[in-house]
């Protein structure tokens, strides 16, 4: 593929032109049902090459995501070009209001960005203003991606980024201060790993404070019409716990294994003698680490998680039992309820909701329960839960057990 010039780029695609009828632009190219599929997903569109792709280009692929919504594809178009058009749309533009967000607060420069300030913690960790200033980096960029990346549904005031801004930036300061006084009596390797407990209790501190709103009013809950039935303070406590393990499952491998490395690689007579090259060596490590995480953390949990009605509010719960609700999914910081009749449309079931569906139904029916054999639940799907509420439970054994008691 290449860009001609001209007043609009256009790829170029040596192929015989493709049906784009039943082309759905906003449809996830991998299943994002399966941790793998996430992965993918995220891997297309936190590429960091993306971040030198010219605004002209951007603007090009912003025209051509809003022509295809809309069916208006321009005669030609090949599917290969909508999905690159696309990857550089959801890399560059707001999911939300579909804004051109700025270059440092993009998901795609979290590789180039983190990379520079991991790297630079993990070598300036023993002087009292070297830890100071990094970790004071190290915040102002996760306030400036946290802005970036805002959820327009939910508007974080100025007042609110400022004071998530200034307890973050306190918490991670006083961490690594406090753990550097507390080590200097303890290996060197001990000294090493005290950036990430800073970056881990900054994140536990600023994410919940970025968006407490959500925890104080509660996050919508929809059932499978998209009908609001309520808002929920627990289901938003979930969504925000997932964020807060993401975000320091992206730091972990990097700030913990490298330390290890350092401290053997600095103790070959090399090293010793370019010392000068640590800092650039930690940085270019620290992005071999983060071009795997970013993508493995952001995938590491659904769009859509499904978890039991008894998880939500009293008020709710009720609600939901009235109007035969089951359960109730994430997907974009709304929680979606899935009705019992379009249950087997959703995502395939996991283990922990199969498991309470499958209690549900011997607690109704007061029948004692098949013991399940080796298989998997998962293989089992949405359609397995569809059965289990609705059907007599012979129709399940082919898929649960081999045999039948």
């Amino acid at each position: 593929m290449s860009i001609t010039s001209g007043e609009s780029p256009v790829l170029c695609v040596n192929k015989m032109e493709a049906d784009l009828s039943g082309f759905n632009i906003d449809a996830p190219r991998w299943d994002q049902c399966t941790f793998l599929g996430r992965v993918k997903h995220f891997f297309n569109i936190t590429d960091p090459r993306t971040v030198l792709v010219p605004e002209r280009e951007l603007d090009w692929a912003k025209v051509m995501v809003e022509k295809s919504r809309m069916g208006v594809v321009p005669p030609g178009t090949q599917v290969e070009q909508l999905l690159y058009a696309k990857k550089l749309y959801d890399s560059a533009f707001h999911p939300d209001t579909g804004d051109k967000m700025n270059v440092i607060g993009r998901m795609s420069f979290q590789v180039p960005g983190g990379m520079i300030i991991t790297g630079f913690m993990l070598q300036f960790y023993r002087t009292m203003p070297a830890v100071i200033f990094w970790q004071w980096v190290n915040q102002s960029f996760n306030a400036l991606v946290n802005y970036t990346n805002r959820n327009a549904a939910s508007p974080t005031s100025v007042r609110q980024m400022a004071l998530s801004y200034i307890t973050a930036t306190t918490t991670a300061v006083a961490t690594a201060v406090g753990m550097n006084m507390l080590t200097k009596r303890a290996p060197p390797l001990v000294g090493r790993w005290v950036p990430f407990a800073a970056v881990a209790a900054a994140n536990c501190v600023n994410i919940p404070m970025m968006r407490q709103q959500e925890l104080i009013q509660g996050i919508c809950v929809k059932d499978g019409n998209h009908s609001e039935i309520g808002h929920s303070r627990r289901a938003a406590a979930i969504g925000i716990t997932q964020v807060v393990i993401s975000r320091i499952t992206m730091a972990a491998p990097g700030m913990i294994l490298l330390p290890v490395i350092m401290e053997r690689l600095e103790k070959l007579r090399f090293m010793k003698k370019v010392k000068v090259l640590h800092a650039p060596l930690q940085v270019l490590l620290s992005g071999c680490f983060l071009i795997f995480m970013v993508p493995v953390a952001c995938g590491l949990f659904p769009q859509k998680c499904e978890l039991p009605v008894s998880y939500l509010e009293p008020e709710l719960q009720d609600a939901i039992r009235a109007k035969g609700k089951i359960c109730w999914t994430l997907q974009n910081g709304s929680f979606v309820v899935l009705e019992q009749q379009t249950v087997a449309q959703g995502p395939k079931s996991t283990c922990y909701l199969f498991l309470c569906a499958w209690e549900l139904y011997f607690k109704r029916q007061k029948k004692k329960k098949p013991r399940i054999y080796d298989r998997d639940p998962h293989v089992c799907g949405m359609q397995s839960i569809k059965y289990l509420l609705s059907g007599p439970v012979h129709k399940m054994f082919p898929l649960l057990w081999s045999n039948g008691s």
